[in-house]
């Protein structure tokens, strides 16, 4: 069984669970991550989001979408603040969070994350498509 926890203001949070009749279960910990207060709305003309401490930055080119949507960069700090519990052999330093979720980039987006050694943005291209639909 999968679950989702959730808050209005907090990132969601999935734990999965093999469950047998009559059982209890224990999820673990489960740490809620408040979403970023930072909301950039982006158009046809493109534009750039930023999480509220500069951190990460996502640079959408023009004509990447057809809309204005209000995009939102959560950063996660920690491991144990990821949404789904991640393997012992998974290697992190941190993560985020790009909202909404489902959003379609018409051409590829640009990544920036700030580098907490030298404080030096990194960029990452994104697949053509950005954020993989869910809709």
């Amino acid at each position: 069984m999968l679950v989702r926890i959730e808050a209005s203001a907090y990132l969601p949070v999935y734990r999965d669970a093999w469950l047998h009749p009559g059982d209890a279960v224990d999820l673990g910990d489960v740490r809620l991550v408040a979403r970023d207060p930072a909301v950039t709305n982006i158009g046809p003309a493109g534009g750039t989001a930023s999480d509220s401490r500069g951190r990460i930055q996502v640079v959408v080119p023009a004509g990447a979408l057809t809309t204005t949507i209000p995009i939102r960069i959560t950063p996660i700090d920690a491991r144990d603040d990821m949404p789904a519990t991640l393997p012992d052999a998974t290697v992190t330093g941190y993560g985020f969070e790009l909202e909404p979720s489902g959003t379609t980039f018409l051409a590829p987006v640009t990544v920036r994350v700030a580098s907490g050694l030298t404080g030096v943005a990194h960029a990452l291209a994104s697949e053509p498509h950005g954020v993989p639909s869910t809709a």
